[in-house]
């Protein structure tokens, strides 16, 4: 029988403001973003250890309320609820991963215990020893590890706001700890189920049979050397690049965007209303305007970009190809953007 394990998101994508997040240098950070994009991975290695994987609530989408969240996985009868999350602190020289786990249960005393060891044999910091035991009457009473029906913890990666952790969380950082931190979650859990840990390979999924936006599906891969592949084609490998330079959450999407030929031209664009954290760091960059996070139709911040960069044709548009996204992925490779 297959072994279900509910991996928890913490927190939906419309948590903050006013909570579950910080804004920084005119950057607005999202514990959220952070969470989806560890919860995908913890998902990726369950699955390929033969693991069932459930989420109540889903990446990148808005709240399920925590007792609602709770039911669905009661309803689903999951074996294990694992709750992901990056910690808060008002003082940010407080830094650290640590687990909870209901003070009376020893078996996921244990599950905690191993995960928090996994961390330390990889070199990362620990919130004191790692362990805390939630109860009641405490600020440890936590609701995920008191009251579902089944084995459940909630690990927090870090402080989002920490001088140390903050690089891990949100930064350069980010693309290394989200891996790590996922070896480290399940392979203590395939280790709770008796299982011997894989980390290599990957799980085969359907092709989707279109992309989600944008008029090609090119990613625009790094080359050999570990620069981008200068093909004016604006895929997750540039906007990868564009969010470690500009210092904000580096997952290759750029999110809620309007629907226009131009974001249809955009490889890693994603269709939205949010607007994309990379798009208002680059329009205070580059004093276009209004600071929205969206690519209009005919946009200020491409036509700032146009000028800036010299390109004789000055439209506001991106196309796919595109010169300026030549220019930009030049620039990046050269680090003179």
């Amino acid at each position: 029988m297959t072994i279900k394990i509910g991996v928890d998101i913490g927190h939906g994508s419309n948590t903050y403001p006013p909570s579950k997040g910080f804004s920084k240098g005119g950057v607005d950070y999202h514990e959220h973003n952070h969470n989806s994009l560890l919860g995908k991975e913890v998902q990726r290695l369950l699955e390929l250890n033969g693991f069932d994987v459930y989420m109540a609530q889903k990446p990148n989408k808005p709240d399920v309320p925590l007792q609602q969240r709770g039911r669905m996985y009661a309803n689903e009868k999951c074996d294990l609820v694992i709750s992901l999350h990056a910690n808060w602190n008002n003082d940010r020289n407080v830094n650290g991963r640590c687990g909870f786990y209901w003070h009376t249960n020893s078996k996921t005393k244990k599950l905690v215990q191993d995960i928090v060891s996994n961390m330390k044999s990889m070199g990362y910091e620990l919130h004191g020893n790692g362990m805390h035991a939630s109860e009641r009457g405490s600020w440890t009473n936590l609701y995920i590890t008191r009251a579902l029906p089944m084995n459940s913890i909630l690990i927090e990666h870090g402080f989002m706001n920490g001088t140390r952790d903050f690089n891990y969380v949100f930064g350069n950082k980010q693309d290394k700890h989200i891996k790590d931190m996922a070896i480290a979650d399940v392979k203590a859990i395939c280790k709770f189920f008796g299982k011997s840990f894989k980390q290599g390979g990957k799980v085969s999924k359907p092709k989707p049979s279109k992309p989600q936006t944008g008029s090609s599906s090119s990613a625009t891969a790094p080359s050999s050397d570990g620069k981008l592949t200068v093909d004016g084609s604006w895929g997750p490998a540039t906007t990868k690049a564009l969010q470690r330079h500009f210092k904000t959450i580096v997952d290759g999407v750029i999110s809620g965007q309007p629907n226009n030929v131009s974001v249809r031209n955009i490889p890693s664009a994603k269709i939205g209303t949010t607007g994309s954290n990379l798009i208002r760091a680059m329009q205070r960059h580059y004093k276009s305007g209004i600071v929205d996070g969206k690519i209009s139709g005919t946009s200020n911040l491409i036509t700032k970009m146009q000028r800036k960069y010299g390109l004789k044709i000055v439209d506001g548009k991106v196309s796919n190809p595109s010169n300026l996204v030549k220019e930009i992925q030049r620039r990046l490779n050269a680090g003179t953007l």
